[in-house]
């Protein structure tokens, strides 16, 4: 499972990142203007990007990586319902990676 929730993050964070970096304008309709905000957006992005990437390339210490990066993915993904509401689509994508990774941070406590 922790497998999994890696591979979903490189396999979304990947085209998101091309699309904020090259300004399409499906992003744009997504994740607003480009500004600095949406810029280190997609800094922190890209943090989790690489830390999945870790995991993969490292994975003796992949448990340790998931320990810290899927709790805090799953606080942050569940705090965009209330602000952006389920008829976002990133609020709604956010929803169903926090469900991944809530699944898979029980399997490694059990």
């Amino acid at each position: 499972m922790i497998w999994v929730s890696f591979l979903v993050n490189i396999a979304v964070l990947v085209p998101v990142l091309v699309g904020l970096v090259r300004g399409t304008k499906g992003m744009e309709g997504a994740f607003g203007p480009d500004t600095p905000s949406r810029r280190i957006l997609a800094c922190v992005y890209a943090t989790i990007l690489l830390a999945s990437l870790a995991a993969l390339v490292f994975p003796d210490k992949a448990a340790e990586i998931a320990h810290t990066l899927f709790p805090l993915q799953i606080l942050y993904k569940i705090l965009t319902l209330p602000v952006l509401g389920l008829r976002h689509p990133v609020a709604r994508a956010n929803a169903a990676i926090a469900v991944l990774h809530t699944v898979t941070m029980v399997t490694l406590y059990t």
